[in-house]
C-alpha cells in the first residue's frame, strides 16, 4: 500500500465547509432587521450599561493604510460604516467566543441570552469586514479569507495589540487606517495608540458592491431604515434586559455627531431597577446550581421609567411596572424536565404601562402588547392581543422570528415547553402584576383606568394566549379583591360583595346620578362602563352569580333618603327607573317622586290617604271645576307611558 493510500485512509472524515458558506447559511436565518437588537443583547450579556449606535457617513482616507506582506487591499473598508459602542470591555473569553461560531462561551452561563454565538454573524448582512476595538486590541474579521495571510496560510482575520504594536498605530504611513476609530462617538476619544480602550467599539463598513459573503449592496438609506425599525423596538428593549440602562442612535456626516434617538432609564428608578435586575440574576444562578430536577421559585415586581428623546424633541417619559416570575417547586415535573433537558429557564416577565389619574399620558389608547424572547419579536408574526408586553425564554424558529406553538402538524418538545409556560407561569406573573398595581393605587401612582386596561380583553386576545393562559389567569384573578368601588374613598372589592352597574350597551343601564346616590349611601357599586372587557371576562371565565343594580335595590336603599336636591328631570328619570319592574307600585311608598300639575312633587302614600291626588282624562276641565287645587292633580304633561304606569298602579293599590 502506498503512502498516498495511507494518507487517504488516516485523513478520512467530514470536512467543514468554507467559512463564507457557513456565514451565508446563518444569514438566511437572521434578517438584517435583527442586527441592532442582537448587538444590544450581546452588550447586555457582557454586562454593559450603555449601548450606542452611529451611522458614520464619511469617506475616510485611503492613502496611508495598514499594509505589508500578507495584508490585502483594505481601501474598500474606509467608506461609510455602521458603528456601535458599549461600555463593557472584552475579556479573554469574549475574544475566544466571538471567533467560535455557534460555540459561544456564553452557553455555560444561564443568564446569557446570546449564549449560542450566532447573533453577531448577522452583521455580515451589511459588511464584509467587521472590526472591534476593546481593551488592548484592534481586531479585523474576514470571512472571505482573502485579506490576511500568516506563515503562508490564509487567515480569517487579524488582531493587533495596541500596546505591543504601538509603533504601527503611531506610524504616519498607516494614519488613514486608524483614523475612523478616533473621536467617533461624542465624549469618547476612541482608539489612542498605546492606551487601553475601555468598552468595546465596533465598525461595520458598508458593503458597496456584491461579494462572496453577500450580494446585498448597502448604502446610508439602508442604515437609516434599519435605525427606524430599531427605534420602534428600542422604546421597550430596556424592559427585559439585565444591565443596559441607555440606548442611543445618531449619525455623523461631517465632523459632529447628530443625535437621532435615545432611550434611558430615568434617574428616579435607576437604583430600584438595578437592584431588581441583580436579584433576578442571582435567583437564576442559584436555581441552576441546584442538583436534580428542581428550581427555587422567585418573583419580583418593580417600576421602570424610560425617558425617550427622538430627533432632539422634548423628552417623553414612559412609566412601566414589570413582573418577573421564575418557576420552582410550584410547576409540573414535565416543565422542569424540559427546562433541564434543553437548558431553558422557566422564567417569564410581564410589563404594564402605568399612569395616574392626574398624569393620564397613554390612557386614551390601549397598549398593543409585544411578545419578547428577551428581545422583541416581529409583531406581525407574534401578536398576542394582550394589553401588556410579555417575555420568556421561548422556543423559537431557526430564524428567531416566531414562537413555536403546538398545532396539528407540530408537537415537538419546544412547542410543549411554550405551551406550559403559558399555562403555568404567565398566569402567576400576570396576576401578581395586577394585584401589585392595585396595592399601588393607594399611593395614587396608578389609576383605576390603568389597572382595568391591563386586564386581557378576551375578544382581542389571540391564539394560543386566549386558550392557554386566560382561563388560568382569570381563575386566580377573579377570586381576589380586584373590583373598584368609590365607597369609603375608594375600595377594591371581591366579586361576592360587589354590586355591578349594568354595561353601557344595556337598555336598562342605570343612570349615572342614580349610581352616585347609591354610592353616597355606601352601597358597594362597581362600575365597568368604561371597561366592558372586565365584565366580559367575568361572564366568560366565572361561575359567580353577578349581583346587579336593580330597581328593587334602589327602592330599598333610597326610600328614606331626601331627594329634594334632585332637579325635576332627574326625579322623573328616577321614578321611571323605579317603576321599570312590573307589579312593584306599592314599593314606592314614601318616595317624594309623584309629579303634580303645579310642578311640585309629593310622596307616594300607603293605604288610605286623607289628601288624595286626582287624575282626569279631561285635565283642563278638571282644573276649571276645582280651582286652586293644581297641587292635588297628577301632572299629565309627563310621558304617556309613565303616566299610565302611575294610573294603573294606583288603581291596583288604591294609593292615589
Amino acid at each position: 500500500m502506498s503512502a498516498a493510500d495511507d494518507d487517504d485512509d488516516f485523513c478520512f472524515g467530514q470536512k467543514e465547509p468554507p467559512l463564507v458558506d457557513y456565514v451565508k447559511q446563518i444569514l438566511r436565518n437572521y434578517t438584517e432587521g435583527q442586527l441592532l437588537k442582537e448587538l444590544t443583547q450581546n452588550a447586555d450579556d457582557a454586562c454593559a450599561t450603555t449601548v450606542r449606535f452611529l451611522y458614520d457617513g464619511r469617506q475616510h482616507g485611503t492613502n496611508n493604510l495598514y499594509c505589508g506582506e500578507g495584508i490585502g487591499d483594505l481601501s474598500p473598508y474606509q467608506g461609510p460604516a455602521l458603528c456601535a459602542y458599549n461600555d463593557a470591555t472584552f475579556m479573554k473569553k469574549d475574544w475566544t467566543s466571538i471567533q467560535n461560531l455557534s460555540r459561544s462561551e456564553k452557553k455555560d452561563d444561564p443568564t446569557k441570552v446570546g449564549r449560542f454565538g450566532m447573533g453577531f454573524v448577522s452583521v455580515y448582512h451589511m459588511t464584509d469586514m467587521p472590526s472591534i476595538v476593546s481593551g488592548n486590541y484592534l481586531a479585523f474579521m474576514d470571512p472571505s479569507e482573502t485579506l490576511f495571510i500568516y506563515n503562508g496560510k490564509v487567515q480569517r482575520g487579524r488582531k493587533l495589540d495596541i500596546h505591543k504594536r504601538a509603533s504601527v498605530f503611531k506610524d504616519p504611513k498607516f494614519s488613514d487606517q486608524f483614523k475612523p476609530y478616533k473621536n467617533l462617538f461624542k465624549d469618547q476619544l476612541g482608539l489612542i495608540e498605546g492606551q487601553f480602550f475601555t468598552g468595546a467599539m465596533f465598525r461595520f463598513p458598508l458593503r458597496r458592491k456584491r461579494s462572496v459573503v453577500s450580494e446585498n449592496v448597502i448604502n446610508g438609506d439602508d442604515v437609516k431604515r434599519l435605525f427606524d425599525l430599531f427605534v420602534d423596538d428600542a422604546k421597550i428593549l430596556l424592559l427585559f434586559l439585565k444591565t443596559i440602562r441607555s440606548i442611543t442612535v445618531g449619525e455623523i456626516l461631517t465632523d459632529k455627531e447628530v443625535p437621532l434617538f435615545s432611550a434611558s432609564i430615568s434617574g428616579r428608578t435607576t437604583d430600584i431597577v438595578q437592584k431588581s435586575r441583580e436579584d433576578i440574576v442571582t435567583a437564576i444562578k442559584r436555581s441552576k446550581q441546584l442538583q436534580g430536577n428542581e428550581y427555587t421559585s422567585f418573583s419580583t415586581i418593580f417600576p421602570m421609567h424610560v425617558e425617550v428623546v427622538e430627533n432632539c424633541s422634548t423628552p417623553a417619559e414612559y412609566k412601566w411596572m414589570i413582573s418577573i416570575y421564575l418557576g420552582g417547586s410550584d410547576i409540573t415535573s414535565e416543565l422542569l424536565t424540559l427546562a433541564k433537558e434543553h437548558d431553558r429557564l422557566p422564567l417569564v416577565g410581564v410589563a404594564m404601562r402605568t399612569f395616574s389619574a392626574k398624569n393620564c399620558v397613554g390612557a386614551s389608547s390601549l397598549l398593543e402588547g409585544r411578545t419578547c424572547c428577551f428581545l422583541p419579536l416581529p409583531p406581525s408574526e407574534n401578536n398576542s392581543g394582550l394589553p401588556v408586553h410579555v417575555n420568556a425564554d421561548f422556543g423559537v424558529s431557526d430564524d428567531r422570528r416566531t414562537i413555536k406553538w403546538p398545532v396539528e402538524d407540530r408537537n415537538d418538545k419546544m412547542s410543549k415547553w411554550n405551551k406550559l409556560l403559558l399555562q403555568q407561569l404567565f398566569p402567576k406573573a400576570y396576576t401578581r402584576l395586577i394585584l401589585h398595581a392595585i396595592k399601588q393605587y393607594s399611593t395614587r401612582e396608578v389609576s383605576v383606568d390603568c389597572i382595568y386596561q391591563t386586564w386581557p380583553d378576551v375578544d382581542k386576545v389571540k391564539f394560543p394566549w386566549k386558550e392557554l393562559m386566560c382561563p388560568e389567569l382569570f381563575n386566580v384573578l377573579l377570586k381576589e379583591d380586584v373590583f373598584f368601588s368609590e365607597i369609603e374613598g375608594g375600595k377594591w372589592l371581591n366579586i361576592n360583595t360587589a354590586i355591578f352597574d349594568l354595561p353601557e350597551d344595556t337598555q336598562k343601564r342605570t343612570e349615572e346620578f342614580i349610581v352616585r346616590l347609591l354610592l353616597e349611601c355606601n352601597v358597594p357599586i362597581v362600575s365597568t362602563r368604561n371597561h366592558p372587557h372586565v365584565m366580559k371576562a367575568i361572564q366568560t371565565h366565572s361561575d359567580y352569580t353577578i349581583q346587579w343594580i336593580t330597581p328593587s335595590l334602589v327602592r330599598s336603599t333610597l326610600r328614606n333618603v331626601p331627594l329634594g336636591n334632585l332637579d325635576r328631570s332627574k326625579k322623573i328619570t328616577l321614578l321611571e327607573y323605579l317603576l321599570d319592574d312590573e307589579n312593584n307600585f306599592a314599593d314606592l311608598y314614601n318616595f317624594e317622586l309623584l309629579p303634580l300639575a303645579d310642578g311640585s312633587f309629593c310622596r307616594f302614600a300607603s293605604g288610605m290617604v286623607t289628601n288624595p291626588i286626582f287624575f282626569s282624562a279631561s285635565h283642563e276641565c278638571s282644573m276649571e271645576l276645582l280651582p286652586g287645587l293644581r297641587h292635588r292633580f297628577l301632572n299629565e304633561e309627563i310621558e304617556t307611558s309613565l303616566r299610565m304606569k302611575i294610573i294603573t298602579g294606583s288603581k291596583k293599590t288604591g294609593e292615589i
